[in-house]
């Protein structure tokens, strides 16, 4: 009778670890379901504002270049009207490749916008190994 009382506590002791850790295995995937969640919106909120505030960058800048092209040539008309056009058009192509090497020099060192939570991922899945193979020796 006691084998059967032992056997029943025993299987219930073990149904209680499975529950537990079925448990805190969820709360651990819903907290960084969560943290995902929030990683993600900073990164949709810092694009848009990223984007708007370039568009407002270039539209600004053309103008400025254009009206300073502008007065370069009108300066120069009567001595080297070409000559002031052609420097004017380098100047403005010369910036154009700059800024294109720029951009792309910025866009291939971003991270992924989840990196952060991949690493969160990582430490929980070594800790839990770290666990594992203590409890088990």
């Amino acid at each position: 009778m006691n084998d059967g009382n032992a056997q029943q506590n025993s299987a219930g002791s073990f149904g209680q670890t499975l529950s537990r850790i079925a448990a805190t295995t969820l709360k651990l995937i819903g907290a960084r379901f969560d943290q995902a969640i929030v990683e993600l919106e900073l990164e949709i909120h810092n694009a848009v504002a990223a984007l708007i505030w370039g568009i407002a960058l270039v539209a600004t800048a053309c103008l400025a270049l254009g009206f300073l092209g502008l007065l370069v040539v009108i300066a120069f008309w009567d001595s080297h009207p070409l000559l002031a056009a052609l420097g004017v058009a380098l100047v403005f192509g010369l910036l154009a490749v700059v800024a294109a090497l720029r951009v792309r020099r910025a866009m291939g060192s971003q991270g992924t916008a989840i990196a952060g939570v991949r690493g969160e991922v990582a430490a929980d899945l070594a800790a839990l190994e770290r666990h594992r193979d203590a409890s088990g020796s």
